[in-house]
C-alpha cells in the first residue's frame, strides 16, 4: 500500500495565515478549529533532499494569490526505495570486485568480498 511521510512548515503556515487570514477555508462550528485546504502531489523526480512529495496551500475559491505557497514536502515509499538503491549503488562503486587499495597496499577480494593480500605474478608482461 502506498504511503507518504511528510512535514508541514508550521512557522510558514502561521505567517501566511496571519498575513492573510482569508486563507482559512473554514472554522468548525462544533470545535472552533480552523482548517486550510492543501494540494498534495507526487513529483516524478527527487529534489536535493530526496523528497518526491510537495504540499501547497490551496486557498478558498474566492481568494486570489499572486504566488504559490509551498508549506511542506515529503517522501513516498518509492522515494525511500530510490534512496536505498542510490546508497547501494554508491557502496558498490566504493567496494567493486577485483583489485582494491587498503592501507596503501594493493589487495584483492575473495568470493566473500574479504580482502586478501595481492600476489604479483612474475610472468606479468606489464612493467607496473
Amino acid at each position: 500500500m502506498p504511503r507518504i511521510n511528510a512535514s508541514i512548515n508550521m512557522t510558514k503556515l502561521k505567517k501566511e495565515l496571519i498575513a492573510k487570514p482569508e486563507l482559512i477555508a473554514f472554522v468548525s462550528k462544533k470545535t472552533g478549529d480552523s482548517y486550510v485546504n492543501v494540494t498534495i502531489w507526487i513529483n516524478s523526480d527527487l529534489d536535493d533532499f530526496n523528497n518526491d512529495v510537495s504540499i501547497q496551500l490551496n486557498p478558498p475559491k474566492d481568494v486570489e494569490l499572486d504566488h504559490k505557497i509551498y508549506i511542506g514536502n515529503g517522501k513516498t515509499n518509492k522515494a525511500q526505495d530510490e534512496i536505498e538503491r542510490r546508497k547501494e549503488l554508491a557502496e558498490s562503486k566504493l567496494s567493486y570486485e577485483g583489485n582494491k587499495v587498503k592501507n596503501n597496499e594493493q589487495t584483492e577480494t575473495d568470493e566473500n568480498g574479504d580482502f586478501t593480500p595481492y600476489t604479483p605474478v612474475d610472468n606479468d608482461p606489464l612493467p607496473f
